[in-house]
């Protein structure tokens, strides 16, 4: 796979298959039970760190006034919680070689 190819669920799932000899719909279902559990941990507040991955964590982001680019007119842009994900050093070190 080159740079410019994007990797889909299926695609990643496909992979895992292969990987372990498991039919593709047996892991797909792996494939989104592991995001499901992701998910779920961040919808209730919580983080999830994948030893030698990185860690999947929720920033809040408090309500603020931005400006619309295009008329230049105040616009409020409201609270909200994002997902953020850090990579480890160990997995920085593995893509950058």
């Amino acid at each position: 796979m080159t740079k410019a190819e994007s990797v889909t669920r299926r695609h990643l799932a496909k992979q895992l298959a292969r990987t372990i000899d498991i039919t593709d719909e047996k892991a797909d279902t792996m494939v989104l039970a592991v995001l499901g559990a992701i998910t779920e941990e961040l919808v209730n507040g919580g983080f999830l760190a994948i030893s030698g991955f990185g860690r999947f964590e929720t920033r809040y982001k408090k309500a603020r006034i931005g400006r619309n680019p295009k008329t230049g007119e105040d616009a409020t842009i409201p609270a909200r919680t994002i997902p953020r994900f850090t990579a480890s050093k160990l997995f920085k070190a593995v893509v950058n070689k």
